[in-house]
């Protein structure tokens, strides 16, 4: 489904909180792409796609989404894919990502906004990508005294996104990735695992750990499939 929202785009396209510009390909492959900004805070993370990428049109910057070292009225889309929800600083640092990307584009320019939402699924397949979302955050923030904004329901991101924009439209979309349950078990949770490991108090680390082999036993007898996303595209 990334796929039918990159060819949505044209224009001057900023991607927000690129990571290793993993959507560099399929951008740049659509024929009303003009230009490429990623916009990444980790510099490790640009210096990883650095060696994968050597279009001209591709440009990598290194920065917060939060306060874009961008121009404004510069932009014709921006994109933010499986970001907000990651994002350090809670509501106020979602509220400043989507005034910047209302700062930078165009007249008439969009933000298009994909993300996990917070939702009941409808089997414990399902269920497991929302389980290992908060399952992260948690051990993130009781390892580091790192908070995340985490999951939320539509209408937190709908209420953010109007704020500063007057027409948006929003769905949600399932997406069709499933994973065996030994598959799943062997390739998840190395930077969970690691922050766990870490904690200091011995009966929040317990309490962690028992998650994560609730998680895998979940895997293990219904397999992985990943959760609905929420799509929203907002006008300038």
């Amino acid at each position: 489904m990334f796929k039918e929202v990159l060819a949505s785009v044209e224009g001057i396209v900023v991607d927000l909180g690129a990571g290793r510009v993993r959507f560099a390909k399929s951008l740049l492959e659509n024929p009303r792409v003009r230009e490429v900004v990623a916009v990444e805070i980790d510099f490790s993370k640009l210096r990883e796609a650095k060696k994968q990428y050597s279009e001209q049109r591709l440009h990598l910057v290194c920065g917060s989404i939060a306060c874009l070292p961008l121009r404004e009225s510069s932009i014709d889309t921006a994109i933010s894919i499986l970001v907000l929800h990651e994002l350090a600083g809670g509501r106020e640092e979602v509220e400043k990502t989507v005034k910047e990307a209302k700062r930078i584009l165009r007249a008439g320019g969009k933000l298009i906004i994909v993300d996990k939402y917070l939702y009941k699924p409808e089997d414990p397949a399902e269920a497991l990508s929302l389980m290992i979302e908060d399952l992260y955050h948690e051990a993130l923030r009781e390892a580091k005294g790192v908070k995340l904004w985490g999951l939320h329901k539509p209408e937190d991101y709908l209420d953010i996104v109007k704020k500063y924009f007057s027409k948006a439209t929003w769905s949600k979309v399932k997406r069709e990735r499933k994973i065996p349950g030994e598959v799943f078990v062997k390739e998840w949770g190395k930077e969970t695992k690691f922050l766990v490991k870490t904690i200091k108090d011995e009966n929040t680390r317990r309490r962690l750990e028992n998650k994560i082999r609730e998680v895998e036993k979940t895997a293990l007898e219904h397999g992985y499939k990943s959760s609905e996303v929420l799509v929203i595209i907002a006008e300038n």
